[in-house]
């Protein structure tokens, strides 16, 4: 009698309780896809945010040398591309490293120097109207400097 009882309330458990439906945990992002979308996909102040937490990502390589530019440095009186040298120091530095660089070609090269400059114009967009232009010509200065000796 017991073990007829014991049936029935696990029987009736069964259908009783509700279909919960399987869903398989989605894949974690590959290094690659979370670089893309940061470098790409993600407004620069945005990009600068996740860099400066200390919540972001270890495997990531996030150090920057200021763009590699020790006279003129990242600002001046009409400009300032301190956040656009960052990310673009971050893409460079990770996209050589992952899965051994096999990603590093010269046609994402250049659509990541395309995003400084790209980022370098927006942070000119910023600066009083009377800087604006020298500002830009900086930015063109900083995009040509990079696609001339960069990356090689």
């Amino acid at each position: 009698m017991f073990n007829v009882l014991r049936a029935l309330v696990v029987t009736t458990g069964v259908l009783v309780s509700p279909l919960i439906p399987f869903t398989p945990s989605p894949p974690l992002a590959s290094p690659k896809a979370i670089v893309d979308t940061l470098v790409f996909a993600t407004p620069l102040k945005r990009f600068i945010d996740i860099a400066s937490s200390p919540a972001r990502n270890r495997t990531l390589d996030w150090k920057s040398d200021g763009c590699s530019a020790p006279v003129i440095r990242s600002t001046g009186r009409t400009f300032d591309f301190t956040s656009s040298c960052r990310r673009h120091d971050f893409a460079y530095r990770n996209y050589k490293r992952i899965d051994s660089g096999i990603y590093w070609t010269e046609p994402l090269r250049r659509r990541i120097d395309d995003r400084f400059s790209v980022d370098m114009h927006d942070a000119c967009r910023t600066r009083p109207r009377l800087d604006h232009l020298t500002c830009t010509a900086w930015a063109n200065i900083f995009y040509r400097t990079v696609r001339t000796y960069a990356g090689i």
